[in-house]
């Protein structure tokens, strides 16, 4: 009970000393550093600071205080504006500044300090440098007693962000003679630097000028695309796989996006939920493999939703993330086949909340009448430096209605309907036709698959058959045409969903689905999945922001492209 009494009168003494005797906190003077790296030329004028005032920054109630109270204080503000073509890089320093002979400088650890972005925090600290080396940098003014590191970030060609500084003494500080009759003096520093960067989608139509790995494919839209069967178009987020994974196999197949971590725990989920035996549980990842993606190629014309069209890297996992339904239904709905909309799918629900979120605990459609099993995306989902660049676009999901029969359709009448304005349901009755959903041929969101177009347009063709006559030729009969598929470097000997539905005769749940053995693109209904004798294969695809940088790489395996 003493010491409570006696707490109070402690920091009331300090509060009075302080008020009285601290001078104030200033940063009237900030200072701009630029520097270069590389051998393009930089101008000052690309790198803005705007103040919202010219005063001196000073702190409202010179006396210790709780952090919750030191975050209500009303803050200074500051934007930083990169109004270049080039990426900057920037860090935000703290400096304290030595002051007259007279004045003894109050010690910077009782200090604290609170940086954000808007509202949300970067950090909060006090300025010590033994508890804290992260705060570690070397002065960039005159006249500096010491000087702190309080965030480094990037600012992309044109972008602006907003901080705010709070500053306040600790409620720690201790009524000691260093504190009483002390102030403090201090000005933050920006210190930025530029470098040329390579926009992903002008340094890849660089690279078509001497790669055959790239060609236009002459649509409307003209979009330049990555060809043949092992093209170098590789692409690595820094994500890895965390553990050893097993999975169940049956030749080439594997069933990726189970996620078992053991042999042990592989044959006990394939004994629990029934699969045939011819599959066996095998190792597919070590611990520290890395998770690649694929570049589709550069795209044209995408629609971010509000209208406004850019060019895009699109992208595609390079392995599949399972062998999940496109949709399925209760058996009183299509005969418990599914529906054929993709917007609202169960691959929808699966691609953009489970595996974007790497979710784990989830259960994913693997045959007809909604029949699931259990699936984890926490060891494959979108890595979050990944998440950072997807972009939110309007997918076409245009299909052949009454234009054309399934089976009679080339790439580039595939790349034509699927951006029409027919429907997957041109029939009205039927136990197969019975559903009651309003169809769409567009949907806007991040993650959606491959289009038969996509597919089609990817090969080189062979010694025997060429490009010409593979793009000359129906989809469904590249069957006779090996040269075709597997000069694809989409094609995967697995059979692999796509993001487009069949209007068929009779039939409301069907869409197109790649062949394992033959390669050949047909109609097939979207509940085949895991629990039938072959599964279909799911390869997420997304489109990047448009102002995506090269940050390295070569697009090999051994030294993929990395984005930034």
């Amino acid at each position: 009970m003493e010491k409570n009494r006696k707490t109070p009168i402690i920091i009331v003494i300090l509060i009075l000393f302080l008020v009285v005797a601290i001078l104030g906190i200033s940063y009237a003077l900030w200072n701009l550093t630029i520097t270069q790296e590389g051998t393009s030329i930089v101008v000052t004028d690309c790198f803005k600071i705007n103040f919202t005032d010219k005063n001196p920054i000073t702190l409202e109630k010179a006396y210790p205080m709780e952090d919750s109270e030191g975050m209500e204080l009303t803050p200074y503000t500051f934007t930083l504006e990169n109004v270049c073509d080039a990426r900057a890089s920037f860090q935000i320093n703290l400096e304290t500044i030595k002051q007259g002979s007279n004045v003894k400088a109050f010690p910077n650890k009782y200090i604290k300090t609170n940086l954000s972005e808007n509202e949300t925090t970067l950090i909060t600290t006090k300025l010590d440098k033994e508890t804290n080396t992260s705060l570690e940098t070397s002065p960039t003014l005159e006249n500096v007693i010491d000087a702190y590191k309080l965030y480094t970030g990037t600012l992309k060609s044109k972008e602006t962000k907003i901080f705010n500084v709070r500053l306040w003494i600790d409620e720690a500080t201790p009524a000691i003679d260093e504190v009483m009759n002390a102030s403090f003096q201090g000005k933050i520093t920006i210190i930025a630097s530029y470098k040329e960067t390579k926009l992903a989608t002008d340094y890849i139509t660089k690279l078509a000028s001497t790669s055959e790995e790239l060609v236009y494919d002459e649509t409307a839209d003209n979009n330049l695309r990555y060809i043949g069967a092992n093209p170098d178009n590789y692409v690595w987020f820094g994500d890895t796989y965390q553990t050893d994974i097993y999975d169940i196999n049956s030749g080439s197949y594997g069933y990726y996006g189970l996620n078992l971590t053991s042999q042990e725990e592989c044959e006990t989920f394939k004994t629990t939920n029934g699969i045939t035996s011819t599959y066996t549980c095998e190792k597919a990842h070590s611990s520290g493999d890395k998770i690649l993606w694929r570049m589709i190629g550069v795209m044209n014309n995408i629609d971010n939703g509000s209208g406004v069209k850019e060019t895009r890297i699109k992208l595609i996992r390079n392995e599949t993330i399972g062998p999940w339904s496109w949709d399925s239904s209760e058996s009183t709905v299509n005969s418990g086949y599914g529906v054929n909309e993709w917007s609202v799918s169960k691959m929808k629900t699966v691609l953009n909340d489970y595996f974007y979120n790497g979710l784990s605990g989830q259960t994913c459609i693997v045959a007809q009448n909604n029949k699931s099993i259990f699936c984890d995306f926490s060891q494959i989902g979108v890595p979050d430096d990944m998440k950072s660049i997807v972009s939110d676009v309007i997918w076409n999901t245009g299909s052949n209605g009454n234009v054309a029969t399934y089976n009679a359709i080339k790439s580039s009448k595939f790349y034509e309907l699927e951006r029409s304005n027919n429907t997957g349901k041109i029939c009205s009755s039927g136990t197969y036709c019975n559903d009651a959903i309003t169809r769409t041929v567009s949907w806007t969101g991040k993650v959606g698959l491959m289009t038969p177009s996509d597919y089609g347009y990817a090969t080189s063709g062979g010694d025997t058959t060429n490009r010409n006559t593979c793009l000359n030729t129906y989809l469904y009969n590249w069957s006779n045409l090996s040269d075709c598929y597997n000069n694809d470097w989409l094609y995967s000997g697995s059979y692999q969903w796509t993001m487009i539905p069949v209007a068929y005769s009779g039939v409301a749940s069907n869409v197109f689905l790649v062949n394992s053995s033959k390669g050949y693109v047909y109609n097939h209904a979207p509940s085949y999945g895991l629990d039938q004798s072959s599964a279909a294969w799911v390869r997420p695809t997304v489109f990047l922001n448009a102002d995506v940088s090269i940050k390295e790489g070569k697009g090999t395996q051994e030294q993929p492209f990395v984005f930034e």
